[in-house]
């Protein structure tokens, strides 16, 4: 895993098998919503590629769920830049 960070949009990204959380992921959600608007992702994705060219998320998926919410709802852009770390499957 590389420390570099690389702004993927948000429309290339997806959920994880490997994305530990299975509960409570709307939790908080407004909240999340709101802060994302005001002040932006301030802690990187953990994201690795797959085989059809997106970037599954393994460390993160309330964020990106919360930013496809916001997509949804037209207040970002669905190539909303959001800053991942790549790595491999493996090491995610």
């Amino acid at each position: 895993m590389t420390d570099e960070m690389t702004p993927i949009p948000l429309n290339k990204l997806v959920r994880s098998k490997l994305n530990m959380r299975k509960t409570n992921i709307k939790a908080g959600a407004e909240e999340m919503q709101a802060s994302l608007l005001a002040r932006g992702v301030l802690q990187n994705l953990v994201v690795y590629e797959t085989a059809n060219g997106k970037f599954a998320v393994a460390a993160g998926e309330r964020r990106r769920s919360n930013l496809a919410a916001l997509a949804k709802a037209k207040k970002i852009p669905g190539s909303y830049p959001v800053p991942c770390r790549v790595c491999s499957e493996e090491e995610a």
